[in-house]
């Protein structure tokens, strides 16, 4: 039987394959990053997801014929659920009936842990990014973030497309709005060091249906609202960090001062 060590490990190695990595590192904190998300059974059914969602079925039968566990299909279904409201996986509906994949550590886990932080797992972090995974995240030519300029600072010319203008794209959006609080801003906070340019950290916008709402870690706003919190962003000098696609499901407001992707970029 394997160990709960190399439990960790395969779970380590199967998200290193994935479009931002996992990459070990010679102090082992991405081992103890994972020990704080999952149990050992928990980590045994993760290595049972993928990137794509699937249902339940699949994920029994994985776990039974890697590891000998059967569970019945509510048994297993509810650890999936707690799982999910725990912020380590991902969970999606396809004709009303739940589908569960593996998430990512950023973005993904981390960020699914807002208004849940501790002070331990913000340290693993900062020795992770500065050990491995800074360099693993901006290695893609696909960031998974764009950069948004603030329009008063731009001359009509060089601005890329109506895309990027983010108030054109909330105004005539269909999808729910909502808004959760910064992990960065938070994880700053708790290391000391708030954040110098907002005192509300609740800047994180979301479009569409999410895992953020369904966990009840973000709050449902009109359009009026969303783009009152872009106006006030503008006046702070934040930067607008959207989702890299013609229609993001998230817009990062971001500073100097606290965003992960901005200080070590």
């Amino acid at each position: 039987m394997p160990t709960d060590h190399s439990i960790y490990r395969q779970l380590q190695i199967q998200l290193d394959q994935y479009p931002i990595g996992y990459p070990a590192t010679k102090s082992g904190v991405e081992i103890d990053i994972l020990k704080y998300f999952f149990t050992p059974l928990q980590a045994k059914i993760a290595l049972c997801l993928t990137l794509r969602s699937i249902p339940v079925s699949p994920i029994r039968k994985r776990l039974k014929n890697k590891f000998g566990i059967e569970l019945s299909s509510d048994e297993l279904s509810a650890m999936l659920d707690d799982m999910f409201q725990k912020g380590v996986i991902r969970r999606s509906e396809s004709a009303g009936s739940p589908r569960w994949g593996i998430a990512m550590l950023a973005i993904g886990m981390f960020e699914y842990h807002v208004d849940d932080l501790t002070r331990e797992l913000v340290e693993m972090m900062h020795q992770y990014f500065d050990e491995a995974f800074s360099a693993e995240f901006f290695r893609s030519s696909l960031p998974q973030l764009r950069t948004s300029p603030h329009l008063k600072a731009l001359v009509p010319e060089y601005i890329v497309d109506t895309y990027d203008n983010m108030r054109h794209f909330i105004t005539h959006t269909r999808e729910p709005l909502y808004v959760a609080n910064c992990v960065c801003k938070q994880g700053e906070a708790l290391m000391g060091k708030p954040c110098r340019q907002a005192e509300n950290y609740e800047v994180c916008l979301l479009i569409g249906k999410t895992g953020y709402a369904a966990r009840g870690r973000a709050r449902e706003i009109s359009k009026e609202e969303c783009l009152k919190i872009l106006d006030l962003a503008e006046e702070k000098g934040m930067v607008l960090q959207p989702g890299n696609s013609r229609k993001p499901s998230c817009i990062c407001i971001c500073c100097g001062c606290c965003c992960g992707v901005l200080t070590t970029a």
